[in-house]
C-alpha cells in the first residue's frame, strides 16, 4: 500500500502534490487544511484521513 502524507495546505493544493500522489493508496492530511475544497481534491486521488489542525476553523466538517 502506497501512503501519501501531507499538511499545511491552508487552502491551497499545488499542483505539484496532486502530481506526486497519483497512484497513493490513501492520503493522510495531518491539519492546517482551511479549506474543505482541498479534501475534496484529494478525495479524488484516493481516500483520505484528515486531521484537524489549529489553523482549521471549527465549522469545517469532513
Amino acid at each position: 500500500m502506497l501512503i501519501g502524507i501531507l499538511s499545511d495546505t491552508h487552502g491551497l493544493l499545488r499542483q505539484e502534490v496532486i502530481d506526486a500522489f497519483k497512484g497513493v493508496d490513501h492520503i493522510i492530511h495531518a491539519g492546517d487544511i482551511d479549506n474543505k475544497s482541498v479534501i475534496n481534491r484529494l478525495e479524488e486521488i484516493a481516500t483520505v484521513t484528515v486531521v484537524r489542525g489549529n489553523a482549521d476553523k471549527e465549522c469545517l466538517r469532513w
